[in-house]
């Protein structure tokens, strides 16, 4: 941990409480609001990738880490929209050239992703939030989160969003999208200046893109996991 008054490169945090204040649904959703950086997306809410291009560089000159483990594909890209803000703690965006000590990949930027969990001295603790809407709209999470012995911490955590799309009367398919994702961890301290964690992540996300809405036209659309 470093104060960012002493850091010496640009920084930036956002907590738990500022993405309850943005209204955030998903990772994307919380990076637009970051000085220097561009999201872009194609198509609605699971039509395709979601990239970040920071200080105008490509999509894939950033690396991401979630809970410190490496998450981009090959070649460098990751789809922001894939991490729900339901599961966000904290994300730390630092902006700039950073491969001397992240590696010749991280050329615009690097992005920390940590998500929730709990402290050891913490009692167990549950929350969720529950929200639906139109088109079959759904999202929502749940969580379990505490603390044993003044050592250890543990969290499991699920998250879920769906939609029908605005098209299902009309198309052959529905223009559907859905997305599950499964947080779980454990921490133990060692000392008063070491820790020890594990940590699994499951995520799986399914969409259907709306093809021409034309009389006769025999293109549906295409899919996307």
């Amino acid at each position: 941990p470093e104060s960012r008054t002493a850091v010496t490169q640009s920084l930036s945090v956002i907590g738990r409480a500022d993405i309850q204040a943005l209204g955030s649904t998903e990772l994307s959703d919380v990076l637009r609001f970051v000085p220097g950086t561009s999201v872009e997306g194609t198509g609605r809410e699971g039509g395709g990738p979601t990239s970040l291009f920071v200080r105008g560089g490509d999509s894939d000159y950033n690396v991401v880490l979630i809970d410190g483990v490496r998450a981009n594909l090959d070649g460098g890209r990751f789809d922001f929209s894939r991490v729900a803000a339901g599961e966000i703690e904290r994300v730390e965006v630092l902006r700039g050239a950073q491969s001397s000590l992240w590696g010749a990949d991280a050329m615009t930027s690097v992005v920390q992703i940590v998500t929730k969990r709990a402290s050891p001295t913490g009692a167990p603790e549950a929350s969720g939030s529950f929200e639906a809407g139109s088109f079959g709209t759904f999202r929502g999470n749940a969580g379990v989160y505490g603390g044993a012995g003044g050592r250890i911490d543990y969290r499991a955590a699920v998250t879920g969003r769906r939609t029908d799309g605005a098209f299902s009367d009309i198309l052959p398919e529905d223009d559907r999208y859905k997305q599950t994702a499964f947080d779980g961890g454990v921490g133990v301290a060692i000392g008063s200046s070491a820790s020890a964690r594990a940590g699994l992540r499951y995520s799986d996300g399914d969409g259907r893109i709306v093809g021409p809405i034309t009389y006769g036209a025999r293109d549906t659309g295409t899919a996307y996991q």
